[in-house]
């Protein structure tokens, strides 16, 4: 259970978390030690109370974090009143229906192995509960380590015969067109970049070492330099003191003739890791686009709502580009525009670079940066920023991250009358040697500014690199490793091939489980001759596997024979099948004291061992009471020390005995 509600922690809020966990580590205590359940008073007030925060907190009981969060605290606080056989095996079922909901957040590889692992212990779990040893009212004694093995290999072989099924069902099973948890959960980001910007928001994924997307190059292609891996995404125009949004009316706007190309073009591929949004991400700048997608005057890539399956697409681009030789009034307007008021001391600054240098646009941004370079510390943990937050960082806390540095500079460049904007995306990038490839993570987010010159279209400045430039050498992953002690990390060969080889395995998990959508399963399907939108044949076909892989699994457990679990019956079978060897084989209508007197009739020489055994073995397993766990499992060493000293041989050599 504890297992179950640490793989939900990343999606639960905190504070809830930080209550859960404790509540349950002091039942499972309390359980152990004997003590009867919490009085129902207690557990009412409890759930009205946990309930009404968690409406409170997410203003609904609906969705994937609430409901996440619901069924957690129900979980916990169904252990407080747990206090038979049966209770826990509810406690253990749905530990088994949480852990698999962390599914609805997360298909990685890393959390199917993690929820796997977790449902096997729940399965063995349930198996152990099953054992039919003791009366199930009166609780179950628990059984010695050794014993494990039983409920185990019993929940191994239930695994076994269901697996074909679901592989059927996964393969052949009619897929949906778009994802099933659509809506407003699904049309914002996670982790990594959003369609706004906050200041200190990109800080929080300095440290994320999840994938972003991966890049494959095509052949003969070579990956730009580390200074020109800007991975761009969205262009936020509009600021509004504290938060930088984007521009609708110049995203529709066509885009056609706006680049000039100055340097070769690259072809590659992205695969996106996070189930897609309305954009895609692309080399600045890039020159084509995915089907269904088109590039905006300011080169975004964006699409319709109904274009967003897809998490492979190609692109074209050139990392040598001149774009808007001459910048249409309305984009110079919004490129100019800032809030209202605030920051006075900041709009001071940059009317005196405008009198100081007049319209040479280059020598304001070379101020800037000079300013930038001597008077400012990058910081993965930037202190928080009040209402005027662009003076606040400029002239008092001074330490910032990427998207602290992007807006200042550009509200510093509309001031001095430049027009400016900002860029989030990805910079950087690891290159995966075992499988050819590059890798965005989470932690290369980055923001940067584009400053608008006669003559030269828009112009990428990273004030980011003026403070920091190892940043953008080594990518947000890299300089972050670095930040925090773990260069030998990156150094170590040891620990690069295997970091590289558990990304491979990740890659090949998304390409051929994540990536398996409604098309590449209609592939599948016409590859066996049904085509495209033939459901009655596809739902026959498969029908007929399900009821194939059900009836191998049905034929599985009937030659297993009803195999025991109860650790007296194992050694039981075991007894008899040693006396098999010497001749003795038990018929089936025989019980165990009809048997153990014949077979000390037949081997004299062991008759008060084969007595002594049978007798222990009817006292356990046919027992008036319920023994002690203590005594239970002193008698189970003492049957099995026995059976161990029995030695028995083989028909051929009865008459030595």
């Amino acid at each position: 259970m504890l297992a179950a509600l640490a793989l939900n922690a990343r999606w639960l809020p905190t504070w809830l978390s930080a209550l859960l966990l404790p509540m349950a580590v002091i039942a499972i205590i309390a359980r152990w030690r004997g003590s009867g359940p919490l009085p129902a008073v207690w557990r009412l007030l409890l759930l009205v109370g946990v309930s009404v925060a968690i409406a409170t907190t997410q203003s609904t009981f609906f969705g994937r974090e609430a409901g996440a969060a619901l069924l957690s605290s129900m979980l916990v606080l169904k252990l407080l009143e747990t206090s038979n056989v049966r209770d826990a095996r509810l406690v253990v079922m749905v530990s088994n229906f949480l852990a698999l909901a962390a599914f609805l957040h997360s298909q990685s590889l890393a959390q199917t192995i993690a929820t796997s692992s977790l449902l096997v212990l729940g399965l063995v779990a349930l198996q152990w509960l099953r054992i039919d040893r003791v009366d199930a009212a009166a609780g179950a004694p628990e059984p010695s380590a050794r014993e494990w093995r039983v409920p185990l290999r019993e929940a191994l072989v239930t695994l076994a015969v269901v697996v074909p099924f679901a592989i059927v069902s996964f393969l052949l099973f009619p897929r949906l067109g778009s994802p099933l948890w659509g809506g407003a959960e699904q049309s914002r980001s996670r982790v990594g970049i959003d369609d706004e910007l906050e200041l200190g928001a990109l800080s929080g994924v300095a440290l994320n070492d999840d994938p972003a997307f991966r890049v494959r190059f095509d052949r003969g292609v070579e990956a730009p330099a580390a200074p020109d891996r800007y991975w761009r995404g969205l262009v936020l125009w509009n600021f509004d003191g504290r938060v930088w949004k984007g521009a609708q009316r110049f995203a529709h706007t066509r885009a056609d003739n706006a680049v000039e190309t100055l340097g070769k073009r690259l072809e590659y591929e992205i695969t996106l890791a996070e189930p897609p949004r309305l954009w895609r991400f692309a080399l600045d700048a890039p020159l084509t686009t995915p089907a269904g997608f088109r590039r905006t005057a300011d080169l975004q890539i964006t699409g319709p709502p109904g274009a967003h399956a897809e998490r492979r697409y190609r692109v074209i681009s050139s990392t040598r580009f001149r774009l808007q030789a001459k910048l249409p009034d309305a984009q110079r307007q919004a490129a100019l525009r800032i809030p209202v008021g605030g920051n006075p001391r900041a709009r001071a600054l940059g009317l005196q670079w405008r009198q100081r240098h007049g319209e040479n646009a280059g020598a304001i941004v070379s101020e800037a940066l000079s300013m930038v370079r001597r008077d400012f510390l990058y910081s993965l943990d930037p202190p928080p920023l009040g209402a005027n937050a662009i003076d606040e960082f400029l002239f008092t806390t001074r330490i910032g991250f990427c998207e602290h540095f992007a807006s200042s500079f550009v509200f510093l460049m509309r001031a001095a009358g430049i027009p400016a904007r900002i860029v989030t995306g990805y910079q950087g990038g690891y290159r995966n040697a075992i499988g050819g490839y590059w890798l965005v993570r989470q932690s290369d987010a980055h923001a940067w500014a584009e400053v608008w010159q006669a003559g030269s279209g828009w112009i990428r400045v990273d004030p980011t690199g003026a403070v920091a430039p190892e940043r953008v050498m080594r990518g947000g992953a890299g300089f972050a490793e670095g930040m925090a002690g773990g260069d030998w990390l990156v150094a170590g060969s040891w620990w690069s091939g295997m970091r590289d080889r558990v990304d491979v395995l990740a890659a090949v998990w998304q390409r051929t489980v994540i990536d398996f959508d409604y098309l590449r399963q209609g592939d599948l399907l016409r590859s066996v001759g049904i085509p495209e939108g033939d459901r009655t044949r596809q739902l026959l076909l498969w029908l007929a596997l399900v009821f194939a892989s059900l009836g191998v699994a049905a034929l599985v457990l009937m030659l297993r024979g009803g195999r025991p679990t109860s650790p007296w019956v194992a050694l039981y079978r075991r007894f008899a099948a040693r006396l098999a060897r010497g001749g003795v084989v038990r018929r089936i209508d025989e019980g165990p004291a009809h048997f153990a007197e014949r077979a000390a009739t037949e081997l004299p020489v062991l008759a008060s061992e084969i007595r002594a055994i049978a007798a222990e073995f009817i006292a356990l397993r046919y027992a008036a009471e319920v023994l002690p766990p203590e005594t239970e499992r002193i008698r189970l060493r003492r049957l099995r020390t026995r059976l161990k000293r029995l030695r028995v041989h083989r028909r051929s050599d009865a008459s030595a005995l």
